[in-house]
């Protein structure tokens, strides 16, 4: 199969005039032939649709297929990004409803003895913003071997409006889990075409940060997502849903804002509204999946506690400082012109306007000594994700290989255009990790030597875990899967990684576990 796939490929590339040495490479997929280029000894295939443009009367309806074409299409290009919002130094070009198309990214030297394994990342961004196009996976793949599939879905309101008369087109209560089903929809065009790439259709691993860590624990335990995906890969979010009925509460607000009161009518009324009007008026919205339909029937962290999920191997983890960056935002928004000199006075009335009846039991776990911001930060990191995703790990660790890791890197470089200048000690801010698997579209400062060989050890860590399920190779620090009882976490550091075995002593976690904020 392998050679007669070459053969076709070479045969093309000849008779179009081309050499695909030179010039990039030509693959079949079930749509048509592409064209890719080659850059380096990467072969790169970008702006791939993988579903029909969602617009139109395709609007808050599930991704349909892409059509076919005839003759060769250019794939070296980057498709849309899709609509959002842009935050203050946002650069994400060429916004769009008609969005859902992916980069295929592969090693340009000659298939090995079998097809390669392969990894689809899911951009984070709150679920409101990003874009799979800020990333490029070209050293991974070229020290790795992988395959890297970067996947854009639908945004905010587009990707997740619930309403009633969505339910009724639909016929049960599914509405508002669009971009739940646009990357199921992508996992299923690679299951279809990526052996025509060299990929392992049965080696699949989807890996997310943020809001796309969020998603695949959707997808964890989604019927809809079972046999697309063999391993996961969960960075720095824990598993956020809605109910079904709170995403109607919002969602109606949103109709009746833009005078879609009528509900025969209101589906109709909503896709007559301007893509920059729905994005106006959604834009202090949340945006998570929703449970109570046939895509995601059951809350995710009782599907996990429960063994009723699609079971994979999973690798998770968190930054060591992953609030840093939000709480000197959120701070600066409420006055405090200097996040970094908080005092703790301020100190105090912030704990009580965030954690309000539970504030006193947090002034007592946490000592504000020495920095009255960095406990705020800290308290933050452990409650919104350290603990949570520790908690995740300690309840799959009994069912399936679990590895978890903490980035604990003390000073990684920050992105270009960062609105708040931080001292020394900022720490591991959430997403810091991603400029050691990734080149960002965002370019970061360069990294030390050090930084450097940690970059290429995580990079073979988790190239080691798409292939095998274990992210252990040779030469690199023993990870031990985190066990039941006995939690095992790699610190990943410029000066050396370690295995931690008191995590949860350091993020406060059995305080965590035991309060409701």
């Amino acid at each position: 199969m392998k050679s007669l796939i070459l053969t076709v490929l070479g045969t093309i590339g000849v008779a179009l005039g081309s050499e695909p040495s030179t010039h990039g490479e030509y693959v079949i997929t079930r749509q048509g032939i592409i064209h890719g280029a080659t850059v380096g000894s990467v072969d790169e295939f970008l702006g791939v649709p993988f579903a029909a443009p969602p617009t139109g009367n395709l609007r808050w309806r599930p991704p349909a297929p892409p059509t076919h074409w005839s003759g060769v299409r250019e794939a070296t290009t980057k498709g849309s990004a899709c609509a959002q919002l842009l935050s203050p130094g946002g650069d994400i070009p060429m916004a769009s409803e008609d969005c859902l198309y992916l980069n295929v990214y592969r090693p340009r030297e000659h298939m090995p003895e079998g097809p390669r394994p392969v990894l689809v990342f899911i951009h984070g961004g709150s679920n409101t913003g990003g874009s799979g196009n800020e990333f490029d996976p070209s050293q991974m793949v070229r020290e790795t071997g992988l395959i890297v599939v970067m996947i854009n879905y639908r945004l905010g309101v587009f990707g997740f409006l619930a309403i009633p008369a969505l339910d009724a087109q639909s016929e049960e209560p599914d509405s508002g889990n669009y971009a739940i089903m646009d990357q199921q929809a992508a996992l299923r065009w690679v299951r279809e075409n990526i052996l025509a790439f060299g990929g392992d259709p049965a080696n699949v691993t989807v890996g997310g940060h943020s809001a796309g860590a969020t998603d695949i624990c959707a997808s964890l335990v989604s019927p809809a997502a079972r046999g697309l995906f063999s391993k996961a890969i969960l960075e720095s979010r824990n598993c956020l849903t809605v109910t079904h009925q709170q995403a109607l509460v919002q969602g109606e607000k949103v109709a009746v804002s833009l005078g879609c009161t009528d509900t025969t009518t209101a589906a109709t009324c909503m896709r007559a509204n301007s893509a920059g009007d729905l994005l106006t008026a959604t834009a202090s919205d949340q945006a998570n999946p929703n449970v109570g339909g046939r895509l995601l029937p059951v809350e995710p962290l009782q599907a996990l506690a429960s063994g009723h999920w699609n079971r994979v191997p999973v690798l998770l983890g968190s930054t060591h400082d992953e609030a840093t960056g939000a709480v000197a935002l959120q701070l600066r928004n409420a006055g405090i012109l200097d996040p970094f000199k908080l005092t703790e006075q301020q100190y105090g009335l912030i704990v009580q306007r965030t954690f309000k009846t539970l504030a006193p039991t947090v002034l007592a776990e946490y000592s504000p000594a020495p920095s009255p911001f960095y406990t705020f930060a800290a308290e933050n990191t452990d409650w919104q994700i350290a603990c949570p995703i520790s908690s995740i790990g300690r309840t799959i660790s009994a069912l399936t290989p679990t590895f978890h890791y903490e980035f604990a890197d003390p000073a990684p470089p920050l992105p270009n255009g960062w609105p708040v200048v931080p001292p020394p000690g900022f720490g591991a801010y959430h997403g810091a990790e991603l400029q050691y698997l990734f080149h960002l579209a965002s370019e970061t400062g360069s990294q030390t030597p050090a930084q450097q060989r940690l970059a290429a050890r995580m990079i073979h860590h988790w190239g080691a875990f798409v292939r095998t399920g274990n992210p252990n190779s040779p030469g690199l620090t023993d990870w031990p899967a985190e066990l039941p009882g006995i939690q095992n976490v790699l610190s990943l550091r410029p000066d050396g990684d370690e295995v931690m075995l008191d995590f949860d002593v350091e993020h406060h976690c059995e305080f965590w576990d035991s309060v409701t904020p």
